[in-house]
């Protein structure tokens, strides 16, 4: 069984990481349009500050929105090796992308 993942695009605020909800009619308990993903606030008083958290929710939004492309894109490099000659001279490059996607394989 695969397990399937919020559908993106994500976003992010210092608070959290949430996708929006589309259907707005559709208003979450407490007034909010948003599905709340991930949240950064930890209630510590010892945690990281504000800005940060900010950053680190930007961060894993820019890495979800664009995990596919890159996948995508690493299998298109590496089936382009297995056919084009002039790629050998790229071999320890396409076996570090074959070696991302094997990861990617197996996370899934």
């Amino acid at each position: 069984m695969t397990k399937q993942h919020t559908a993106t695009p994500w976003h992010h605020a210092y608070d959290g990481v949430f996708k929006r909800n589309e259907d707005e009619s559709n208003v979450l308990q407490g007034g909010d349009v948003n599905f709340y993903i991930a949240s950064m606030d930890t209630g510590e008083a010892n945690s990281i500050g504000i800005q940060e958290r900010e950053a680190n929710a930007a961060y894993i939004v820019k890495a979800v929105n664009n995990h596919e492309r890159l996948v995508s894109s690493l299998r298109f490099l590496v089936d382009a090796a297995k056919t084009e000659p002039g790629m050998a001279i790229y071999k320890a490059h396409i076996e570090g992308a074959n070696a991302v996607l094997k990861a990617v394989d197996n996370d899934s």
